[in-house]
This record gives structure tokens, C-alpha cells and sequence, in this order.
């Protein structure tokens, strides 16, 4: 590996990129027991950031450094991630190139993750569908899982794997429906309103804006207010 540059991450991280697109960042603990803090201090010469180095660090060192220190930090890294809340892949995939892992060490963590099955788009749509679908529209909760990454094939393999829990529960499509149209309603509509033709209107037009339906949405108000 010819270092190109190196960059000063902060009080405690260095980034240290090669002419072919290797790129690593080590801590100050990590360079002092690699024996490279200071020579990596010495080039940097008080900087922040220099270019052109042109040195060479070994291949034996640098395949070193990425299998016993890169690696298994960004696996641990991911790890504690997973440990605090559920991720899809893409939004995995963001926090670790946040972190400072090149794309080779990125897809390297990411393999050994999905290998464990730590990660599952449909398993995250599906626990997010039974957490919104009494209180949000459908297209709110596609739309909010496409943002994060999952597909429209996994979206709707959780939508059927929700079906199938709804009905091993003997739990009504259309009550949930209901229901959400209802929370969204009386969050805002109160009853002191529901004479109110104006504000009725208003209420209508935003929860079509939402994705409720129409028809269930006069239902709604036809029950609600007469």
C-alpha cells in the first residue's frame, strides 16, 4: 500500500489513504501499538491533513491491520448498533460508512452481519408495520420504509406475513383501518368541532392528503358528527 494522505479524525482517529482506493482509520492507541503514531505525527508535521506522502506501508502490514484491527472493530461497532435498536441494511450500511470504513471493509462487516441474520429488511418492515398500522396510512408507512432502504418486493412480503399474524389472532384487517382513521381523526378534530362544517372540511382534506380513503373517511364523520 502507497500512502497517499493521511488526515487527523478528531483528537483520537486517523484517516490513512493508498493511491488504490485502500483507505483505513486507526486510533492513536491502535498507531502506538502498531508502532506508528509518531512517525504518522512526524508526516503530518502539525497539519491536519497532508497529501502526497508517496510512502509505502507493507502489504503483509496493511492485510494485518485490516484483519486484525479494521475488521473486527467495524464488527463490533455493528454489533453494538444492533444491540440498541433494529437497522435495515442501507441505514447499517450508513452508520458504518459514517464511521470511516472504506467500501472493501464496509461490505466485509456487512457479509459477516447478514451471515448471522442480524440484519432482515422484511423483519424490520414487519415490526414496523405492527407498530404504525393502528395509527398510520398505509402509504405512510411504505413510503417511510422506502426511505430506509427496503425494497417494494420486501414491503410487501412483510404486509403478508402481518395478514397472516392478523389472522392466526383472528384480528380484522378493516378494525385496524378503522382505528388508524379514527386516531387520526380525533388528534384533529375535538368533539366541541364536529359542528363545525369548516373545520370538518379542512379535517377531511388532510386525511386524504394522509392516504385514507375517501369513502371511509365520510363514514368516519357521518359517525362522528351526524
Amino acid at each position: 500500500m502507497i500512502i497517499e494522505s493521511i488526515e487527523r479524525l478528531g483528537k483520537t482517529k486517523y484517516r490513512i489513504n493508498g493511491l488504490s482506493c485502500e483507505s483505513v482509520v486507526l486510533t492513536c492507541t491502535e498507531l502506538k501499538e502498531l508502532g506508528l503514531y509518531n512517525t504518522i505525527n512526524d508526516l503530518l508535521q502539525g497539519e491536519d491533513i497532508k497529501d502526497g506522502i508517496g510512502i509505502e506501508l507493507s502489504d503483509e502490514l496493511y492485510n494485518n491491520i485490516v484483519k486484525d484491527i479494521v475488521v473486527p472493530r467495524g464488527k463490533r461497532y455493528a454489533l453494538s448498533l444492533l444491540s440498541d435498536r433494529d437497522y435495515t441494511i442501507k441505514g447499517l450500511r450508513e452508520k458504518i460508512i459514517g464511521a470511516g470504513y472504506s467500501m472493501e471493509h464496509q461490505e466485509i462487516i456487512l457479509n459477516y452481519i447478514l451471515s448471522f441474520n442480524y440484519v432482515d429488511d422484511v423483519r424490520y418492515a414487519t415490526n414496523y408495520i405492527k407498530s404504525k398500522e393502528t395509527t398510520k396510512t398505509r402509504r405512510y408507512i411504505e413510503e417511510h420504509l422506502k426511505q430506509k432502504g427496503v425494497s417494494s418486493s420486501d414491503i410487501k412480503e412483510a404486509y403478508e406475513q402481518v395478514a397472516v399474524m392478523h389472522a392466526i389472532d383472528g384480528i380484522d384487517e378493516d378494525t385496524i383501518k378503522n382505528s388508524a382513521l379514527e386516531k387520526a381523526f380525533d388528534k384533529k378534530l375535538k368533539p366541541e368541532d364536529y359542528s363545525d362544517r369548516g373545520k370538518i372540511t379542512k379535517v377531511m382534506q388532510a386525511l386524504i392528503r394522509e392516504g385514507f380513503n375517501y369513502s371511509d373517511i365520510k363514514t368516519m364523520i357521518n359517525k362522528k358528527c351526524g
